[in-house]
């Protein structure tokens, strides 16, 4: 089933198929130490306590109040003995989400943050890749020093045999000539290789998150084990996988919603406000004191704006064009 062979080569460590355990903790560390990965799980979080953040608007808010004053005077008219005023009580205001807004709100920080999740996957995977990728160019340079360093060792061999026949007369000069060449075109890519060694293992350290080093190495690149070959056949929903496509259809649900917003915000606003609590001008008396309340509501819109908020709808529509 082609379905199933999709689900298990996404669900693979693919980087374990070479079964070679120096590469998996160089994987490892990269993962636990690089900055951009680390970044990008500290994006998770802050969009994690965003959504807490967005969600809350959706619930009323209650507030506590308490207040102590001692006055003489109410505007213009003046008391002959000053007063006491002792007020304790809690305020309720909810805005009712009648048009969405609020509701949009949370379904755009969710969106969000389903999608900081998902370029922290795209992180991880594009720097495993360049650490695999890395990894086996420091293989490669490593065989090819291994190679230019024995082809020096045997054109030098060469060189003394050829210099002893010519030093008995059994070979032209240009024979010698030929091997000395030989020996110094061997010679020189034998620095070049080791400078590509040092750089290939400097830049797969700060992959690492670490100092410059040299790497030890697992086995060499002739020991690795052959990769298996993909089906053929395997479904183009794979491609709905790719952290990356996701991330994209996450930030398309978030502008969107955001369109909703922009909309709710061209309609007025419903509140409604309570207050419950007690006051009097005798601490002593305040258990005894009866309750005081009240309720209220609020509608807010806007009237004169200029097209300002259409604009802002105008603004989340051409934001949703570039996503899509």
């Amino acid at each position: 089933d082609t379905s199933e062979v999709a689900d298990s080569l996404l669900a693979l460590r693919w980087w374990e198929m070479f079964s070679d355990a120096t590469l998996d903790t160089l994987i490892y560390t990269a993962i636990e130490n690089n900055k951009d990965v680390r970044i990008a799980g500290a994006k998770v979080l802050e969009s994690r306590a965003a959504l807490g953040f967005t969600r809350a608007d959706i619930y009323p808010q209650i507030n506590y109040q308490a207040q102590i004053s001692r006055r003489n005077s109410i505007g213009s008219l003046q008391f002959p003995v000053p007063s006491n005023n002792f007020f304790a009580g809690a305020n309720l205001s909810w805005e009712i989400d009648f048009w969405g807004k609020y509701r949009r709100a949370n379904e755009a920080a969710k969106a969000d943050f389903f999608a900081t999740e998902f370029a922290q996957r795209s992180v991880q995977i594009e720097m495993i890749t360049q650490v695999a990728q890395t990894y086996f160019q420091l293989l490669d340079y490593k065989l090819r020093l291994e190679i230019s360093e024995k082809t020096f060792n045997l054109r030098d061999s060469s060189l003394q045999i050829i210099q002893a026949k010519f030093s008995g007369g059994m070979v032209a000069e240009i024979d010698l000539n030929q091997a000395q060449v030989q020996k110094a075109i061997a010679e020189t890519a034998i620095p070049l290789y080791k400078r590509n060694v040092l750089k290939t293992e400097y830049a797969l350290s700060i992959l690492l998150g670490e100092n410059p080093h040299n790497i030890i190495v697992g086995k060499s690149l002739l020991e690795q084990d052959t990769l298996v070959e993909i089906p053929l056949g395997l479904p183009s929903e794979i491609l709905t996988h790719r952290p990356d496509i996701l991330l994209a259809e996450q930030q398309l649900y978030s502008q969107n919603a955001k369109i909703g917003i922009a909309v709710a915000e061209r309609f007025p606003s419903i509140s409604l406000t309570g207050m419950f609590g007690g006051a009097t001008s005798d601490l002593s008396s305040f258990n005894t004191l009866g309750v005081a309340w009240s309720v209220g509501g609020d509608l807010l819109g806007p009237l004169f704006y200029f097209n300002k908020r259409k604009r802002k709808v105008e603004i989340e529509k051409a934001r949703t064009e570039q996503i899509g």
